[in-house]
């Protein structure tokens, strides 16, 4: 084809253009550490070029606006702290395309709006800390899907829900945490399955009744546990 070994080498040799190289570095990329950097403004769209980042840490900084759409494309991010800045908005249902996600840090934004039922696809998350917002609405039945969740922190927020059946299928839970939250109803019987439970704070909650010594007798490695149901007290220690 008149090809010569000459033009293929040499084409082979081409430096890189400015934004080729630009590229090239973000898919490099597979740590970002930012916390208490004074970082400004919106996180840009854009993030989602860094396609094999496994951690975003961007606490303590004064970013606001809403969650980028770029941000739930990365795929293969393991861990994300975006506490303590004035993130608003939503969290999307393409949330549960992150499924790589192992620790996620939301708390002490100012995000709100109901907690995605998408989340249930994130097998190997471990700690979701959201606690300080304006989450609202119920909990998802999908939660039940988190099964490797170590730590559930929703406390402090506008949730007003009962607590799914399908919570006890979090046996991997150690640490959950949902004061000052309007939670209704019963514990559910599945909370029996919860075996590795260690810490429980379930006050300021509206709870019926539910905590049968059933339950209790299954929860043997517990070190602290506050409930207040709606007849009577119960704390644990």
């Amino acid at each position: 084809d008149g090809t010569s070994l000459g033009s293929v080498r040499r084409r082979r040799e081409r430096r890189l253009h400015p934004h080729e190289e630009e590229k090239v570095m973000e898919m490099m990329v597979t740590r970002i550490q930012l916390s208490e950097s004074n970082l400004q403004g919106s996180m840009p769209n854009e993030i989602s070029g860094f396609m094999h980042l496994q951690e975003l840490e961007v606490s303590k900084n004064d970013l606001t606006g809403r969650l980028p759409s770029g941000l739930y494309n990365l795929t293969n991010l393991q861990k994300l702290y975006l506490d303590d800045n004035t993130l608003r908005g939503s969290i999307s249902e393409d949330f549960g395309n992150m499924n790589a996600l192992e620790d996620v840090f939301l708390f002490g934004n100012e995000l709100g709006g109901p907690l995605p039922k998408s989340m249930g696809n994130l097998k190997k998350l471990r700690r979701f800390w959201a606690s300080d917002m304006f989450l609202s609405g119920s909990l998802p039945t999908e939660i039940g899907g988190l099964e490797s969740l170590k730590g559930l922190y929703l406390q402090n927020n506008q949730l007003v829900s009962n607590l799914p059946s399908t919570m006890g299928n979090l046996v991997e839970l150690r640490d959950l945490r949902m004061f000052g939250n309007v939670i209704t109803g019963d514990i559910p019987a599945s909370f029996r399955y919860l075996v590795n439970l260690e810490v429980v704070y379930m006050d300021s909650c509206e709870l019926r009744g539910g905590l049968t010594n059933d339950v209790i007798r299954k929860w043997r490695k517990l070190s602290k546990c506050v409930f207040v149901l709606l007849l009577w007290i119960d704390v644990c220690f």
